[in-house]
C-alpha cells in the first residue's frame, strides 16, 4: 500500500501541465480508455508518450515504467468507466481499474478540451464529492467582513470578561462543540492566565468598545473553518489574535484561538 501511495503521487505530478495526450482522441472516455488499454497490453512506452512533453522532461521513462509496474497499472485487467461529466471545455470521468493482481482501484481522469481535441490533464484518486458539496455549502454561508469583525469582537469581549472575573464558564459555553468537548473551562483559564499578568500592563476593561482590526479578509479554509487574524487594543496596547470559527447551524462558533503577546 505504501508503494501505491508513493507511485500515485508521481502519477499526479506527471499529469499536471499544459494538457497532455499527444495523440488526438475524440472524447473523454476514449482518451482515458486508451491510456489504460496501452498499459494493460504492456505498451508502457506508448502510454508514456501520451504524457505532455513537460511531464516527460520531469519524469524519465525508467521512473514511469517502475511506478506503473508497482502500482499494477501495467497488465491491468480493465476499467469499468462511469458516464463522463462535461462542463464546457472541462471534462472528467471516473472508473474502477482492476489492477494486475485483481484488486480494484478507483481513478479519475480529468481532461481539458484544446481546440476540438480532448487531452488528459490529471489522473488521480477522485475527490470526496460529499465533502466538496459540504464545503461549498459552508462557503456560501461565509459572513461579510463586517460580521466577521463582529464575531472577533464578541470573542475578545468574552475573553476580557473571563480574565477580569477569573471565570471562563461563559467563554467556554460559547465555543463550538468540538472545542467545548475537548477543553474544560479550567483548562482555558490555565491557557490564558498569562494575559492577566500585572507586568503586561494590559487594561481589558476597554476591549468591549475597541473594534478589532483584521489583517486581511476572512476566508473559509479547506476544512470549512472561517479563519481570520488581526489585533485589538487593550489599554492602548495591541493584542494580536488568530481565530477559527466552525459553522454550527445557524451560527459561526469559536473553534480555535491563539493570542500573540503585546507588540
Amino acid at each position: 500500500m505504501a508503494i501505491r501511495r508513493m507511485a500515485w503521487w508521481m502519477i499526479l505530478v506527471m499529469g499536471v501541465g499544459a494538457g497532455c495526450g499527444l495523440r488526438p482522441t475524440a472524447d473523454v472516455p476514449g482518451l482515458a480508455d486508451r491510456f489504460f488499454r496501452l498499459l494493460a497490453a504492456g505498451n508502457t512506452a506508448e502510454a508514456y508518450g501520451m504524457l505532455a512533453a513537460e511531464s516527460r522532461e520531469e519524469t524519465s521513462y525508467e521512473s514511469f515504467e517502475w511506478l506503473t509496474e508497482n502500482i499494477g497499472f501495467t497488465g491491468n485487467r480493465g476499467v469499468a468507466w462511469e458516464a463522463p461529466e462535461i462542463d464546457g471545455d472541462d471534462g472528467r470521468i471516473e472508473g474502477v481499474v482492476t489492477l494486475r493482481d485483481g484488486s480494484p482501484l478507483r481513478q479519475e481522469v480529468v481532461c481539458f478540451k484544446k481546440g476540438r481535441t480532448w487531452e488528459i490533464h490529471i489522473v488521480r484518486e477522485p475527490p470526496d464529492r460529499a465533502e466538496e458539496e459540504r464545503l461549498a455549502e459552508v462557503r456560501e454561508r461565509q459572513p461579510p467582513p463586517a460580521e466577521s469583525q463582529a464575531l472577533a469582537q464578541a470573542v475578545m469581549t468574552r475573553l476580557a470578561e473571563a480574565l477580569q472575573t477569573g471565570d471562563f464558564t461563559v467563554f467556554h459555553r460559547e465555543t463550538a462543540p468540538d472545542m467545548r468537548d475537548h477543553l474544560a473551562p479550567e483548562r482555558l483559564q490555565e491557557s490564558f492566565s498569562w494575559l492577566a499578568a500585572p507586568e503586561l500592563e494590559l487594561d481589558w476593561t476597554g476591549v468591549r468598545d475597541a473594534s478589532p482590526v483584521l489583517d486581511a479578509d476572512p476566508y473559509v479554509d479547506e476544512a470549512g473553518l472561517l479563519t481570520m487574524g488581526g489585533h485589538v487594543s487593550a489599554g492602548g496596547r495591541p493584542i494580536g489574535f488568530q481565530m477559527q470559527f466552525q459553522y454550527v447551524m445557524p451560527d459561526w462558533m469559536l473553534y480555535s484561538i491563539s493570542i500573540r503577546p503585546p507588540l
